[in-house]
């Protein structure tokens, strides 16, 4: 085998080794548009809640059953609280009191 052959058999294999990086190991990140947005009754918060994005593919019915994250912001944007979830379908029905927010089996803040 010649220098050229071996060289490109190189390149070829880095080629690979990135492709399956890029497929099945890079670490996903947040979606850019949020799953779900609810507003406090005053309007002066809300909670986001992001679906983390996924390179595999999931059947239909299936894409709320990814992880994410919740984030409690302010009127300004600013992020007040924030966790992660296990599946973004859970967060539902938060209930908001003066000064608190909960999702039941969540999370129970004040802000």
């Amino acid at each position: 085998m010649t220098k050229r052959h071996s060289i490109i058999l190189l390149l070829i294999g880095l080629a690979l080794a990135g492709g399956a990086y890029w497929l099945f190991l890079r670490q996903d990140g947040l979606a850019q548009e949020p799953y779900a947005i609810f507003r406090s009754p005053s309007g002066d918060y809300r909670l986001e809640v992001y679906a983390r994005a996924q390179n595999k593919q999931v059947f239909p019915g299936q894409s709320g059953d990814v992880p994410g994250m919740v984030f409690l912001l302010d009127r300004d944007g600013r992020i007040v609280r924030h966790t992660e979830v296990e599946m973004v379908q859970l967060v539902q029905n938060p209930v908001w009191d003066e000064g608190h927010v909960s999702v039941k089996l969540l999370f129970d803040w004040s802000y």
